[in-house]
């Protein structure tokens, strides 16, 4: 009995020797000046029959720069379809906050299954392009608030269910807003894929946990009286 307590001993002490050994890989990134004024591009286009277009241009700063990214002003931004007659508009920037939408009092019409081009060109003669398939999505049949198994039933949650378009590659992003808010913490993410879920009709999926509080102050109020939309993506 003594020679096995021993063994059990011996084999403690191998395991802890083993994990003060661990191996440690140092990750060293090289970070410089040579990259810097990089121009980002945030697009969105929607079927919404209105503000269905918006595009942000920044600049990139230094990784270890807590400023703001200085938008670009002026730049010439045109959205255009694949059709044979493209059906063109340009964009106007708001208030030089490098945010451009469409021009007041107009409208462009999204349709799924046209193939949509951007192309931007700075005050500086850059231009830059990019192309996307306007994929249709199959409209939510149903959207409820019933408690949530996520926190023992003690909250309340969005579910919605919906059908599943056929074929594999399809990719979902909800943007949540609560009270005109859009809550953009990485809590509230609510993204999926049809990997396992093709073609089938989907019931009752949780987009939003409501995680109040009562002993401090929601900023996201309670979902009771709150009003929840979803844009998907």
């Amino acid at each position: 009995m003594k020679k096995f307590q021993n063994n059990i001993k011996t084999i403690v002490l191998l395991l802890l020797a083993l994990s003060f050994n661990a191996c440690e890989d140092i990750v060293q990134v090289d970070l410089d000046d040579e990259n810097l004024d990089l121009i980002s591009v945030e697009a969105y286009l929607t079927t919404n029959q209105k503000n269905n277009i918006i595009v942000k241009l920044e600049k990139s700063l230094q990784v270890d720069n807590a400023a703001q990214n200085p938008p670009i002003n002026n730049a010439r931004i045109e959205i255009s379809d694949d059709q044979t007659i493209p059906n063109s508009v340009l964009l106007v920037e708001q208030e030089n906050l490098g945010l451009y939408r469409l021009p007041k009092n107009s409208a462009y019409l999204a349709l799924p299954g046209r193939t949509y081009t951007i192309t931007i060109t700075t005050p500086d003669g850059v231009t830059i392009t990019g192309q996307e398939y306007l994929q249709k999505v199959e409209p939510l049949d149903t959207v409820k608030v019933n408690l949530s198994a996520r926190g023992d039933y003690e909250y309340l949650a969005v579910f919605v269910s919906t059908q599943e378009t056929p074929g594999l590659g399809h990719y979902y992003k909800w943007d949540i807003y609560v009270n005109n808010r859009l809550l953009y913490g990485s809590d509230n993410l609510a993204f999926a894929n049809d990997e396992l879920v093709d073609g089938n009709y989907i019931y009752d999926i949780e987009l939003f946990t409501d995680w109040y509080d009562d002993e401090e102050e929601d900023e996201d109020g309670n979902i009771e009286s709150d009003r929840v939309l979803f844009i998907g993506d």
